[in-house]
């Protein structure tokens, strides 16, 4: 296996630019997801480490090797991409055969072994035609790991999948990466399935990586209000700091640490952080709508013109608050992520 690495990687074609100085450093191992919106540049990445795609300016190293100019087939890896691309006029056992094309191994042993790591053993006779969209992405993961590729890259691999069987899925591909070791780049655009699968996070919008963490970092420590805003639900005010304050509208916030009077803050709050009639930070919105989630009640309010999100646990709620009554909500101070002018900027 390998470590991986970009340094400066900037993809221009023509006057678009769609990366923008990318540096990420990938332990041998590791698997590591690139998360955000579509166009935000995460497939240009991944196909610029395939071979896919050179970069304009930067480069990409596996281990010390520095693999600019190397064609993909040259570059050890396996990449498993949205659609299956199985051959369907061949059996499973042939299209997991066929990713050693290029190898020395013997064929049998290694597509046995391979079978049985993907949970398909029994179906090793039949034609992709026959098997599920689950199985067939798992029969597209096994032909990519045939040769033991030094860097497993994953483009959208669940996208075309029911969200059960996404959930699924994805549980097997984190176990069957443990269980080999590969090193694995995967792209999504789903920000639970990189929270679940990934030990690092990068999290990427416009071309540029915005923070890199481990998901529980990304998480409750965003860097930016992008990542705020786009890693789970957020409840984002933006306010000025005034004495042990934070002014938002009309009120004003009690929060931890100190940003000079007058200046710029944003306020980052999660749902689950919110509560109802608690709380040392309190505000009262009109409800606009209350959604039962089984194990969780959500609900969304209007104050000050703006939407806050609550969400509480259900075997706490009695009823679920009716459209237009006011409900008051609070949040505690050590549960705030505050984000400085040039944090909140999007740009």
């Amino acid at each position: 296996m390998s470590s991986l690495s970009l340094a400066g990687v900037t993809k221009r074609y023509g006057a678009t630019t769609a990366l923008t100085d990318v540096r990420l450093d990938i332990e041998d191992g590791e698997f590591f997801t690139l998360v955000g919106p579509s166009g935000c540049g995460k497939t240009t990445t991944l196909r610029t480490v395939a071979g896919f795609e050179d970069p304009t300016e930067g480069t990409v190293r596996f281990g010390d090797e520095d693999v600019a100019g190397l064609p993909p087939e040259d570059r050890d890896v396996g990449i498993v991409f949205q659609q299956y691309s199985l051959f369907p006029h061949m059996t499973v056992e042939e299209n997991v055969a066929y990713g050693l094309r290029f190898t020395d191994r013997e064929d049998g042993a290694r597509v046995a072994e391979l079978l049985d790591l993907v949970g398909l053993a029994g179906m090793r006779d039949r034609d992709p035609g026959e098997l599920s969209g689950g199985q067939q992405q798992r029969v597209a993961l096994a032909r990519a790991l045939a040769p033991s590729p030094d860097v497993l890259l994953l483009d959208e691999p669940m996208s075309a999948l029911d969200a059960r069987l996404r959930e699924r899925l994805r549980r097997e591909v984190r176990r069957i990466q443990r269980e080999t070791g590969v090193t694995t780049l995967y792209v999504t655009h789903d920000q639970a399935e990189a929270l679940a699968v990934s030990d690092r996070v990068a999290v990427m919008s416009e071309g540029r990586v915005e923070q890199v963490g481990t998901p529980r970092e990304v998480y409750r420590e965003p860097a930016t209000r992008f990542v705020a805003e786009f890693v789970g639900e957020n409840n984002v005010f933006d306010g000025t700091a005034a004495g042990d304050g934070v002014e938002v509208g009309d009120a004003t916030f009690a929060v931890e640490g100190d940003t000079p009077s007058g200046e710029a803050v944003t306020l980052c709050v999660r749902p689950e952080s919110m509560r109802v009639d608690a709380g040392a930070n309190t505000l009262t919105g009109t409800v606009d709508y209350a959604e039962f989630l089984g194990e969780a009640v959500r609900v969304g309010l209007t104050w000050q013109d703006r939407e806050v999100v609550v969400r509480v646990d259900a075997a706490g709620v009695d009823r679920l608050p009716e459209t237009g009554e006011s409900l008051t909500v609070g949040f505690d101070p050590e549960s705030v992520v505050r984000l400085d002018a040039t944090a909140s900027d999007t740009t």
